[in-house]
């Protein structure tokens, strides 16, 4: 009986494999190129608190700033920051444009 559920189920989930419709259209399109060069690119505050007041920074496209900062602010507007220079690596960093991504560089 055994033998029966389980060839049962694997024939079912053949079927239903085969049944699906395929997809149309064409894949969604790869998304642009963040960047082309280092000034397409600017350095934000990763979270909350930046680099004098603690936290860090990341690098992300010039075009996406603008949205960025305002979520950023509107999620950290209770948010109280210390007064004090952060020694995290990435407030050493720039921003740099690299195989089409904003990244840190030196």
């Amino acid at each position: 009986m055994r033998t029966f559920v389980i060839a049962g189920l694997a024939l079912w989930l053949t079927a239903s494999a085969d049944a699906r419709p395929a997809r149309k259209g064409k894949p969604p399109a790869a998304e642009p190129a963040a960047c082309q060069k280092d000034e397409d690119c600017a350095l934000v505050t990763d979270g909350c608190c930046g680099c004098h007041e603690g936290g860090k920074q990341r690098a992300i496209p010039v075009k996406a700033r603008e949205a960025y900062e305002k979520k950023r602010k509107a999620l950290c507007k209770e948010t109280a920051c210390p007064a004090l220079m952060s020694e995290d690596p990435t407030c050493e960093k720039r921003a740099v444009c690299k195989e089409g991504a904003c990244t840190l560089g030196s």
